[in-house]
C-alpha cells in the first residue's frame, strides 16, 4: 500500500516532486490521506484492470448455547463488488512561440491547473461516480460513494423534513441537531477520518458550532487550519473541473457546479474512515502518476502538455465505513 506522501519521498526528479506536490495540496484531506492498495494488474490476453473485493454489509450476532447442543448457524453478509481502474488526467496544448519569447511561466502555469483540474475530478468521482460506466465507455467511472451509502444505514435522511440550516436559531436547535449528527456518528464502525462538505454544509456545521460554543481545528499535512465537529476536520472539496469558480472566485452560481451540489435545497455532509479494511484506493504497482511537459526541441509549433492520476478506483468494504447525511441548508 501507498500514498502520495510515500510517492513524494522516493522521488528524486524534482519536476515529479514539484508535482505531487500540487497533487497533495489540491486535496489534502482526501487525495493526501487516501491509502491506495497497488497490487491491481491486468488480466492475461489483454484484460482490463479490475480490482474485485467483498463489501461487508451486515455483521453475524455471536449466542451462548447449552451444553450438548450447538450454536446457531449465521453468517456474516457481504457482497462482491468488481470496479475498473481508470486513468485522469488532464492535456493541454502550447504554441512554440511561447516558449521562444520565454513564456515559460506559461507551461508553469499551464501544468499547475492541469493538476488542479485532475484533482477536481478526482474529488468529483470519488463523491458522484456511476456505476456502471465501466472501462469500455468513453468516460468511464467507478462508484463514488454517494452511490455506495444510498439506501444504507449510514444514510441518514427524512426527506419530508431534513434538518433545516435557518432553523438553528439558538443553543437549542445546535444541541438538537448535534444530538442527530453524534447518532449517525454512531453507526459507523469507527470514528471517520473526515466529513466532506461543499460550502453550505460547511455553513451548516460552522453555525452549529457557534451556538454550541464550540471550536477546534487541526492542521492538514501543509499547515492549514481545519475545522471540526466532534473532533472529525470538515473540508470543502470545491468545484468540479473546468468551472469558472473552481478556486471559490463566483460561488453559488449553478448548483451542479460543485463537487457536493445543493440540490433543491439539500446538501450533504459525507463522512469516512480510511483504511485498507474500508474506505481506500485501488492502483496498479509503480507510480501513481505521469506528466510529460511540451517538447518545443523537436518539430511541430505546438506541442502537447499532459497530467495522469492512476489508473486508480476506490473501494468502500464496509458499508459502516462510509456514510452521508441529508440536510437542507435553503
Amino acid at each position: 500500500m501507498l500514498t502520495l506522501a510515500d510517492v513524494q519521498a522516493n522521488t528524486a526528479d524534482d519536476i515529479d516532486y514539484n508535482l505531487i506536490d500540487e497533487l497533495r495540496m489540491g486535496s489534502p484531506w482526501l487525495l493526501d490521506r487516501l491509502v491506495f492498495d497497488d497490487t491491481v494488474v491486468p488480466g492475461t490476453a489483454g484484460g482490463t484492470l479490475t480490482a474485485g473485493y467483498k463489501r461487508l454489509q451486515a455483521t453475524r450476532p455471536a449466542h451462548t448455547r447449552q451444553v450438548n447442543t450447538e450454536y446457531p448457524a449465521f453468517e456474516a453478509k457481504t457482497k462482491r463488488v468488481t470496479v475498473d481502474l481508470i486513468p485522469i488526467g488532464a492535456r493541454y496544448n502550447l504554441d512554440r512561440v511561447i516558449a521562444r519569447i520565454g513564456a515559460t511561466s506559461e507551461v508553469a502555469f499551464q501544468q499547475q491547473q492541469a493538476v488542479r483540474a485532475t484533482v477536481a475530478k478526482f474529488n468529483d468521482l470519488f463523491i458522484n461516480g456511476e456505476a456502471g460506466l465501466d472501462f469500455d465507455t468513453a468516460a468511464p467511472e467507478f462508484e463514488g460513494i454517494d452511490s455506495i451509502v444510498t439506501g444504507t444505514i449510514t444514510e441518514w435522511t427524512d426527506a419530508g423534513n431534513p434538518w433545516d440550516f435557518n432553523t438553528i436559531t439558538d443553543k437549542a436547535g445546535a444541541l438538537a441537531v448535534t444530538r442527530q449528527l453524534r447518532a449517525w456518528l454512531r453507526k459507523f464502525d469507527g470514528k471517520p477520518d473526515v466529513f466532506m462538505v461543499n460550502e453550505d454544509g460547511a455553513a451548516f456545521l460552522d453555525r452549529v458550532n457557534d451556538w454550541i460554543t464550540y471550536y477546534n481545528a487541526v492542521n492538514d499535512s501543509f499547515g492549514n487550519e481545519v475545522p471540526t465537529f466532534a473532533g472529525i476536520p470538515y473540508v470543502d472539496l470545491g468545484t468540479k473541473p473546468g468551472t469558472i469558480d473552481q478556486d471559490g472566485v463566483l460561488t453559488g452560481e449553478d448548483a451542479e457546479d460543485f463537487v457536493i451540489p445543493t440540490v433543491s435545497g439539500v446538501t450533504t455532509i459525507y463522512a469516512a474512515r480510511f483504511g485498507l479494511d474500508s474506505v481506500h484506493g485501488y492502483a496498479t504497482p509503480g507510480n501513481l502518476f505521469f506528466q510529460a511537459l511540451p517538447d518545443f526541441q523537436s518539430a511541430g509549433a505546438v506541442k502537447p502538455g499532459e497530467v495522469e492520476l492512476g489508473p486508480v478506483a476506490i473501494a468502500a468494504k464496509k458499508t459502516r465505513g462510509v456514510g452521508a447525511f441529508r440536510v437542507k441548508v435553503s
